[in-house]
């Protein structure tokens, strides 16, 4: 008999009578904080490429 955890820090926790695991879900957080990163520089950048912008306006 085995029982399982599915949580966000851990992603997987399994236990039986006799061994326990835990798999860390910390490699998938920082991959998913990097994305994030990623597209919100990437937003910013070109949201200045739009017209009508203030920064569209500058450099006109």
């Amino acid at each position: 008999m085995a029982g399982a955890d599915l949580g966000e820090i851990h992603a997987v926790a399994v236990a039986t009578e006799n061994k326990a695991l835990l798999v860390s879900g910390r490699a998938m957080r920082s991959i998913s904080q990097f994305r994030a990163k990623v597209l919100a520089e990437l937003s910013k950048k070109m949201s200045r490429c739009k017209k009508g912008s203030n920064q569209w306006k500058k450099y006109k």
